[in-house]
């Protein structure tokens, strides 16, 4: 239920979070002492050695969540990193940091029901309960991807590690780039979500430069599922030939070319004129070679 203390972790308890905030912030003592205060305050005691010993609860432990869990979420979106611990166990000030990565020093985000940096994007999610200290992070960032420690100030601190790898949603129009529709057919259009964690707040499609979800005058209509929008429109027109992009909040758009062929032509008349191209581009070359074979052979 819970990591066993790292040798690291088997400090005293002020020796502990001046270390942590020093490496953080590389502040000055006047900038590590309300920090202090605030864990000080929260048990009511001015003694560091005191305040160990009153919120220590040595034989059991303190998180509920699972330890060395993953969390996938994508750029854009918001997630919770998850952080029970048990209602009765004494537990002391509860913190969420950012492990030392890539060259970056250990990042202290929260301590207590407070945000520690300044960065409105981390905080603990509302409303606060005693046994819930999840960290909320609104929006996620590409570079939010990294490990994660909740921590309790027990002696010594005991702490659950949450993975987070941040990933780059898209949106996909099903089948080709080019699509091929008969005038006063229906067309459809098919737009997947791609690498998505959570549902976007729209997904919104466009003819050209124009959005259309509510033209349903034109016999314009969009429905949503959790894997993505079809759009559908009724007895299309030469006119909504264009471009048509499906653009999700927070993802990457995706675009094809539609061609609604006039009534007195189909798919197939489309296909059977690029081969006439062909075949009289040949037919071209062949002529224009023809003189130069005839002179060859009456050479002979």
């Amino acid at each position: 239920m819970y990591s066993e203390p790292n040798q690291d972790y088997n400090l005293k308890f002020s020796d502990c979070w001046e270390t942590r905030i020093r490496h953080h912030r590389n502040h000055d003592e006047e900038h590590l002492e309300p920090v202090r205060t605030e864990l000080l305050t929260s048990s009511g005691t001015t003694n560091s050695k005191e305040l160990v010993d009153e919120v220590v609860d040595k034989d059991g432990p303190v998180f509920r969540s699972r330890n060395n869990s993953v969390m996938y979420a994508h750029a854009g979106s918001t997630t919770s990193l998850s952080c029970q611990i048990f209602k009765d166990v004494q537990h002391g000030v509860i913190t969420w940091g950012l492990l030392a990565q890539e060259g970056q020093p250990y990042t202290l985000l929260t301590v207590g029901d407070s945000s520690y940096i300044d960065n409105l994007r981390f905080s603990i999610e509302k409303p606060i309960r005693h046994d819930q200290w999840n960290l909320l992070i609104k929006p996620v960032e590409i570079e939010d991807s990294g490990t994660y420690e909740c921590q309790a100030t027990t002696h010594p601190p005991q702490s659950i590690m949450v993975k987070l790898i941040v990933l780059e949603a898209y949106a996909e129009i099903i089948g080709t780039k080019e699509k091929v529709f008969k005038s006063e057919s229906n067309l459809q259009l098919v737009c997947a979500l791609q690498k998505a964690t959570a549902k976007p707040d729209f997904i919104f499609w466009y003819h050209n430069n124009r959005m259309i979800n509510y033209d349903t005058d034109r016999g314009i209509s969009v429905v949503e599922d959790s894997n993505g929008s079809t759009l559908t429109i009724s007895s299309v027109s030469v006119s909504q030939s264009g471009n048509y992009t499906c653009k999700p909040s927070n993802m990457k758009p995706d675009s094809v070319v539609v061609t609604i062929l006039a009534e007195s032509k189909s798919a197939n008349a489309l296909q059977d004129n690029k081969v006439s191209g062909v075949l009289r581009s040949s037919m071209h070359s062949f002529l224009c070679f023809l003189p130069a074979v005839l002179f060859i052979v009456s050479s002979f």
